[in-house]
């Protein structure tokens, strides 16, 4: 990635989700062992942040050796896909593992949300934006649409350090 010419990008899809974790991330319960009862989408919101604090670590560490590599997070919208209920909405779930690609896009009209296809137009516009147009770390709503809210309590470069750290040890 560094021996890019023109530099590289690291997308990371995350989901606006992340915003419902209500406080510090667990880092130090990451498979939910010690909590005693796994909740489905309270592990979906967690997943989500540290996709979040992965691109902001990795930015971070980046900008710090300055290498050219940015890195981002983008959430692409609520989508009719089949995993986007799995936890939530179990018998849509099971509903949608039967639908054909044109019956999801016709549910996706009808309830509002985007095709996976529409879904990927912001992580696609994020790999061809010009550099100097994005802001490396940053949390992407949508197309050219930077989360500009208070940042979560969990967001910070301590936590963002420590998943990293933690993400190293997992992966030798």
């Amino acid at each position: 990635l560094r021996n890019s010419e023109n530099g590289s990008r690291v997308i990371s899809l995350t989901s606006t989700a992340a915003l419902d974790v209500p406080g510090p991330l667990r880092l130090d319960d990451l498979d939910w062992k010690a909590r005693g009862r796994h909740e489905a989408h309270a592990a979906y919101c967690e997943s989500k942040a540290c996709n979040i604090l992965f691109a902001d670590e990795l930015a971070r560490r980046e900008a710090e050796r300055g290498s050219s590599v940015t890195a981002f997070s983008i959430h692409p919208g609520p989508t009719a896909t089949v995993g986007a209920v799995r936890y939530e909405l179990p018998k849509r779930y099971q509903q949608r593992l039967q639908m054909s690609a044109q019956q999801l896009e016709r549910q996706a009209a009808q309830l509002g949300i985007r095709t996976s296809a529409q879904a990927s137009l912001g992580p696609l516009w994020l790999a061809d934006s010009p550099t100097r147009q994005l802001a490396s770390g940053g949390f992407y709503l949508d197309t050219d649409r930077l989360y500009g809210g208070a940042p979560p309590a969990w967001r910070t470069s301590e936590a963002a350090r420590e998943l990293w750290q933690l993400s190293e040890q997992y992966t030798k």
